[in-house]
């Protein structure tokens, strides 16, 4: 049995594989991106929501807009809401990746 002339084999199998590895790569990084803009998200809200305890509404939701803004690097826009009852505290916020991240937490005062 003879081997014939198997030259350039590997450029060809390399040009077919890489568009498959790129778009794997691509896809893991954009769950992991999306991931810890969930979690610091989701954090930044409850210390956000802490935060309304003692200080004004306006002032927590502008320390979670400043923290929100070093999370996104694409800019992606973004609404927050936050609101003071007598028993709780409620806060939600929206990030516009797609398909889009919805937080919603609530902080009950125990009296």
């Amino acid at each position: 049995m003879r081997i014939g002339n198997r030259q350039g084999q590997g450029v060809v199998e390399a040009l077919l594989s890489l568009p498959l590895l790129f778009l794997a790569g691509s896809a893991i990084a954009a769950l992991l991106y999306r991931g810890v803009v969930f979690y610091y998200t989701d954090y930044q809200l409850h210390e956000a929501l802490i935060c309304t305890q003692h200080e004004s509404v306006n002032y927590c939701k502008n320390e979670l807009h400043q923290r929100l803004g070093k999370i996104l690097f694409i800019k992606s826009p973004y609404q927050t809401q936050i609101t003071r009852s007598p028993r709780a505290v409620r806060g939600k916020v929206l990030v516009k990746l797609t398909p889009e991240l919805s937080i919603e937490k609530e902080l009950k005062r125990y009296l």
